[in-house]
């Protein structure tokens, strides 16, 4: 950003995250409830994103806007 860059695309790095949790989550073949199998697919895509927010030195600019 120091550089003049303002925009970075994250989406193939926050879908890599959720779908490699969600291989692992799914070895589990007892596992039917959307609702037990999508959160720590989530959490592991928030936490991919959170890790690029602070690698780009983006956090706590949201207020900026």
């Amino acid at each position: 950003m120091a550089l003049g860059i303002t925009k970075i695309n994250i989406s193939s790095d926050l879908k890599v995250a959720y779908h490699a949790h969600l291989r692992e989550v799914l070895r589990d073949a007892g596992l039917r409830e959307p609702n037990v199998i999508q959160p720590p697919c989530i959490a592991a895509m928030q936490e991919t994103a959170a890790h690029k927010i602070r690698l780009f030195g983006a956090d706590g600019r949201a207020a900026l806007y």
